[in-house]
Parts: C-alpha cells; structure tokens; sequence
C-alpha cells in the first residue's frame, strides 16, 4: 500500500454448533480498525486499514483476535508500504533510467521527472526527491529557474542531491553543503566515523557493511566527485563521509537540517559496487524514518517596558546538538535583524519545556524611534550559529533615550518667576511658573507665557508619564505640594519637565526650591 492510503476487508463470522455464540473482534494495532467489535451468532466485520501515520518503505505486523466462549483464534496481517521516490534529471536519461530501475528493483516506486516539468509536477505524493547530477548548475548554484527551486524546496520533502547537479541545487538553497564550497575529484572511496550520531541508522540498517580496520567504504569502481570544503563544521551539518586520501576537511556525503544528503558521485548505479548500493538504499530509509523534530511555539510577550520586552516560549529540543543549548532573541523589521538590539538568553534541556528570553533595546545610535514588526526566536549552541529559528509576528516602537536639555536645582523667591527650559530665575517673557502670593497665606504656583502643568505624585514619571498626564493651565495652591511632590510641566517651547519639591515652602515672605530635569 502506499501511505495515506486506505483500504478494507471483509471477515465472515458464523456459529456452526447448537448453542449461542457471543463473540468480540480485537486488532492489537492502531492502523486497524474493525466494524462491529462483538456480534451474536453470525456476523460481517468490516476491517480497515489506514496508512496515514504509518512510514514509507516499512513493513508492519499486526493481529486480530475473535474470542468467544472458551474460543480464540487469532488473524495476522503483514502489511509492506510502498514508497515514492521523485527523479529530477535533465539530459541524461540513461543514467535516470538505470536509477528508476535500481530502486525500483529495491521496493520503490520511482517516476522520473524532466526538468522541464517541475512546474506541473506534484511533489506532495513523494516521499524522497533526488535530483540528479546533470541538473545545470554554475558557480553561483543551480540554473534551474527560481520558482522550480521554490516549488521542490517548499514540498518540505527529504531530498538527495547527486554530484554536481545535487550541489549546485544545494547551493541555491543557501546551504553548506552547495556550491561555492566544495571542489571536483575522482575519489570513489568515503572513510566514516563508526562514532557518528547517525552511524548506525545509515550504514546498518537494512544493509550492514563491513568495516575495515581504516574505515574506508568503496562506493563505485570509477566516478567524479563533489568533495564539500568544512574547516569547521557546523553543528546542523553531519558529516556521513570524508575523502578517502585527501586533505581530510573535504567530505562527499553529508547531511544538513536532518534533510538534505549530498551523495557527492557522479556516476550511474551501474559503477556502484554492492557497498555503494547498499548504502544507497540505506540513505533513503533512513531519510523517510520521522526525523527528531526541533520547535518553538506559543510566543508570548510580558513585563513590556520602552527597554526591554520579556519573551515566553514553548519548545521541544530533540536533535542532538549537545546540552549547551540556549533561546536567544532578535527584533526584525521589514525581515531584517536590526543591530539596535541585544538579548539575555534562556537555557534549554532536552525534551519539552517553556522558557523565557530578554529582547532589550540597546540603542546603538538609531536615528530616530525604532518600529519592528517581528521577532525571531532562535535554538543555538553557546558559542556558534543557531540550528532552528521560528519568526513571531509582533510590532512594537522603541523610543529612544530622551535627551536631557537641562536639569539642576533652582531657588525661586516669593513673587519671582523661573524659566525652566533653560534653568533661570526672574526670567519674564521666558518664564514657564510664577511664585504668586496673593496674600500672605494664599499662595501658588502659576503656569506662565503658554505652559501648562499637573501634579502627578510622589514618583518621577519622566517624559514618557509627563506626555500623558492631564496638563492644565491651573494654578496649584502651594499647600498641595508639599516636599517629595512632583509635578510635569510642558513649558512655553512645548518641551516637557518634571520638578521635584525639596523643601517645605515656609512663612511668607518664603522660597520655592525644586530639582528639575527637561528634556
């Protein structure tokens, strides 16, 4: 069967002796279904098999078990599901056919597809792409056109890249394991790493190979090959196999993102040895086995302020990226990471979990208020490069510092004015408050030349809080500020302020001294 597929069959129970029969019907596996589960004397029982969670190029066992009175028998069902591969080639349909039939004589349905159609081909329906070596590429990556890279790319299905066509696709797909960075050989030889992560899943299962004491697997009597450049490889790459007998940082098959295998070989099946099929056929099962998903989820913001917002994430860590994992943050705009900002990053184990991360504005000089609109939320190894990013959609402007044009502590006399734009008593036209005495026990202050003012209580609330506060023209009887009063003025040039009251006025004739800061 193919997956997702359904299908049904019938089971005729009937009761051949005098008594009455009471029986139940019992499958032992989830994708077996049957209809009715118990009857009296005869019965038709409808048994139905789904697919849909099952893998591609797996065998199952399942049983179904009719129980009755002092009765059981028990049914087996095998069941082998078929897998579909996509052939991508574009000129060398020798080399397409001899892989169609390799693989199919392997158990896979296989359909060859030219280049020239990718654009009216469904990928959904397959379970492994591969594109083929003589797919055109240049330095700069695959020439197939944008929209049939897009199109195979988004079917999110695991895919094989052979030789140069497979390197040239790679490399228009931003990765590592594509063009610009490898070089062009005849090494017909990988060496492996028995110690690998993966070791066992591909080079042992179904296939087993025979390890040398030097680790070297001879793939292909002759063949050119792509060898890809890693000094230092990144922690979402696996090396599967290196050059045999070159400079040791080169490597022609790999793995990148749990997805993309470069089989860095050029030839057709017919120059694989039995080793280097055998591993063919393992790299595809092992690629259709679910491979351990990494995730970020439920994104949520708290503890806002004009500096920092505080991030809580659900994730699931399962790849094997070692435990030195963290959440990091950055602010995006328009798609692009904005060099303003700056996180303080959360621990993550492995498994599930929720925790949290601090995006916190930095300022690094921005010309003006910063608005983003996203938030990229990443998985990455303390040190290195993130291995899995999930993008939030979330706007936010982070205003900048506020400039302070001018602070310090004026004295004001009874009767006197004072200009706190700039800091100066006795000021006259330039005057933002005015210490009015209308008797000697009926004193205030008075907003002046246009500037308005409000009491706003026993905390500094900074430009942010004057901005919003309810601004009047009204004077204020000095026995409502006592000291540790603050109050937000907009002054005559419309710039806002906030004074502090540091002392007790006094008797008249008395003294008004405030701390103040404008900005």
């Amino acid at each position: 069967m193919s997956p997702g597929e359904t299908t049904t069959r019938q089971l005729l129970i009937s009761n051949t002796g005098a008594g009455t029969m009471v029986w139940i019907v019992s499958p032992d596996q989830p994708w077996i279904t049957v209809y009715p589960n118990k009857g009296i004397n005869e019965g038709n029982v409808t048994i139905s098999i789904n697919t849909a969670d099952l893998s591609s190029g797996r065998s199952y066992n399942g049983t179904i078990s009719i129980t009755s009175t002092g009765v059981s028998e028990v049914g087996k069902l095998n069941l082998n599901i078929i897998s579909n591969i996509a052939y991508i080639y574009s000129t060398d349909s020798s080399s397409a056919n001899e892989y169609k039939s390799f693989l199919e004589s392997a158990g896979f349905s296989t359909d060859l597809i030219l280049s020239s159609d990718i654009a009216i081909s469904d990928f959904s329906k397959y379970d492994v792409i591969i594109i083929g070596n003589d797919t055109p590429y240049a330095k700069g990556g695959s020439l197939l056109s944008s929209s049939d890279i897009s199109k195979i790319n988004s079917s999110e299905k695991p895919i094989i890249g052979l030789g140069e066509g497979g390197y040239g696709f790679f490399g228009s797909l931003g990765l590592m394991t594509g063009t610009p960075y490898g070089w062009h050989g005849n090494s017909n030889s990988i060496m492996i790493d028995p110690n690998n992560s993966v070791f066992n899943n591909v080079f042992n299962k179904p296939g087993q190979f025979t390890i040398l004491e030097d680790n070297v697997l001879k793939l292909y009597n002759s063949t050119r090959n792509v060898g890809i450049y890693l000094a230092t490889v990144p922690p979402n790459v696996t090396i599967l196999g290196m050059e045999n007998g070159t400079d040791g940082e080169h490597y022609s098959f790999t793995l990148e993102n749990s997805r993309y295998i470069l089989w860095g070989f050029t030839a057709s099946p017919t120059a694989m040895t039995p080793t280097g099929k055998d591993l063919f056929i393992n790299t595809i099962l092992f690629l259709m086995i679910p491979a351990p998903i990494d995730s970020i989820s439920n994104f949520q913001v708290s503890g806002t302020s004009n500096k920092e917002i505080l991030i809580n994430v659900d994730y699931s860590y399962n790849t094997d990226h070692g435990n030195n994992v963290f959440l990091g943050a950055y602010a995006l705009r328009g798609g692009q990471k904005l060099a303003e900002f700056g996180y303080g990053p959360g621990k993550v184990n492995h498994g599930t979990g929720s925790a949290n991360v601090r995006l916190v504005f930095l300022n690094n000089n921005p010309p003006a208020n910063v608005t983003t609109d996203q938030v990229e939320v990443d998985l990455y190894v303390g040190g290195s490069n993130a291995f899995y990013s999930k993008k939030f959609d979330y706007t936010k402007t982070w205003p900048l510092d506020p400039v302070i044009h001018s602070t310090g502590q004026l004295t004001i006399d009874q009767t006197w004015t004072a200009d706190i734009d700039e800091g100066k008593v006795g000021a006259g036209l330039d005057s933002d408050i005015w210490f009015e005495a209308v008797t000697a026990n009926e004193r205030y202050i008075v907003p002046q030349n246009g500037a308005t003012m409000a009491k706003v209580g026993t905390s500094a609330v900074g430009p942010e809080g004057c901005s919003s506060a309810s601004l009047s023209n009204s004077r204020i009887n000095i026995n409502e500020l006592p000291k540790g009063t603050y109050v937000c003025v907009r002054t005559n040039l419309g710039r806002y302020s906030q004074f502090r009251v540091d002392a007790p006025v006094g008797p008249s004739p008395g003294v008004f001294i405030i701390t103040y800061t404008t900005w």
